[in-house]
């Protein structure tokens, strides 16, 4: 491109082409317009006013006169102004020339590094994805624990009631073998002064047999004395039948409960037999039990005392294995951070390789276009 430089002389103004274009102009619109404001004076009976008609044409001239100078003038300034700016334009561009071949090599040297931070990034990536992988698996692994021990926590509490449920089921088995004996003992007691008094019965069952006996035989000597004293005695007599009678029955009746009483003696000495079978039974039966009791209650604290320890040191285990869980999880996230921020950069020196590059492209286009 030549050299375009603002010395160079501007030829003169063209008036002459101004005036014949002024003339032209005012020709036209003069025309038109002495038409439109002298039509009745041309066509019609109306007087043609000159001086109107006149200025109708010289108004238009001037008008297109100073209008062309006007845009004459402009023009002449505008070319000049373009004549200057494409001086500076080839400075500028020189300029820039310049500096797009410093651009370049800072580019190409920025596409340079960004090329080998993504490459160490890109390295650096699946051994972060990896390690990613082994903190989640861990976390998990933590978390699985957490939760089997909190069962085992669950299941050694559920022990423990059930060690303190048989203790008491235990104590209550002893308790009421215990009121057991006694009642036993209560119930033998009872027997016995049934069976005291059932003594009594039988000896009232030998006194009424006795008596009837006595009184069958004063039956026996009324009648004779009734059969000796004949016609007068008869009264005598019958009631001393009806007395006879009553012995009898008395002395079966008193049969019959000898033989009820005779029975009821062989009950007696089987039941006391039995009460003294289960006295005996029941006392050793609450002998072994105060004494398992007291054995199986020391076990059944020692048990207790146990599981309590058991579940301090799992409530303590778990506790150290949430606090480590939730130390796994913060670093966990810094790597997964970490790993953002590597893909980050990895995309980050992507776009820079082509950015640098599509500057590159543009620097070149801009050498060609210079």
């Amino acid at each position: 491109m030549d050299n375009i430089t603002s010395s160079e002389q501007q030829p003169a103004i063209p008036f002459s082409a101004i005036a014949i274009r002024a003339c032209k102009f005012s020709i036209i619109i003069g025309s038109i317009l002495t038409m439109i404001n002298q039509w009745n004076g041309i066509f019609g009976d109306a007087n043609i006013a000159v001086i109107p008609m006149l200025l109708t044409y010289l108004v238009p001239f001037c008008v297109s006169s100073y209008s062309s100078y006007l845009s004459e003038v402009s023009c002449r300034k505008r070319e000049t102004d373009m004549r200057n700016m494409l001086v500076n334009k080839q400075a500028h561009n020189q300029s820039l020339q310049q500096t797009g071949n410093s651009m370049h090599s800072l580019t190409q040297a920025l596409v340079t590094n960004a090329t080998n931070v993504n490459a160490a990034s890109k390295k650096r990536v699946p051994f972060i994805e990896s390690l990613v992988g082994i903190m989640a698996d861990s976390v998990n692994q933590s978390r699985n624990s957490c939760t089997e021990l909190t069962d085992s926590r669950t299941h050694v509490a559920e022990l423990k009631q059930m060690f303190t449920a048989i203790t008491e089921h235990i104590e209550q088995l002893v308790n009421e073998i215990k009121v057991n004996a006694d009642s036993t003992i209560s119930l033998k007691a009872e027997t016995a002064e049934f069976l005291k008094d059932f003594n009594q019965v039988v000896e009232m069952a030998d006194t009424i047999s006795s008596l009837s006996e006595k009184t069958n035989l004063l039956a026996l000597n009324a009648s004779i004395e009734a059969a000796r004293a004949g016609e007068l005695g008869r009264g005598f007599a019958v009631v001393a039948e009806e007395v006879k009678t009553l012995a009898n029955a008395s002395k079966d009746s008193a049969s019959d409960i000898d033989q009820v009483c005779q029975a009821l003696r062989v009950k007696q000495q089987e039941i006391e037999q039995k009460f003294e079978t289960l006295a005996n039974s029941l006392s050793q039966s609450m002998n072994l039990s105060t004494s398992g009791q007291s054995n199986l209650s020391g076990q059944m604290e020692h048990a207790l005392s146990a599981i309590e320890i058991i579940n301090t040191h799992l409530t303590d285990i778990i506790s150290q294995n949430e606090h480590a869980c939730d130390r796994f999880s913060e670093v966990a996230e810094q790597i997964d951070m970490m790993k953002a921020d590597a893909e980050k950069a990895v995309q980050g020196s992507a776009n820079n390789i082509q950015i640098g590059q599509q500057v590159l492209e543009l620097i070149d286009d801009v050498r060609a276009a210079s």
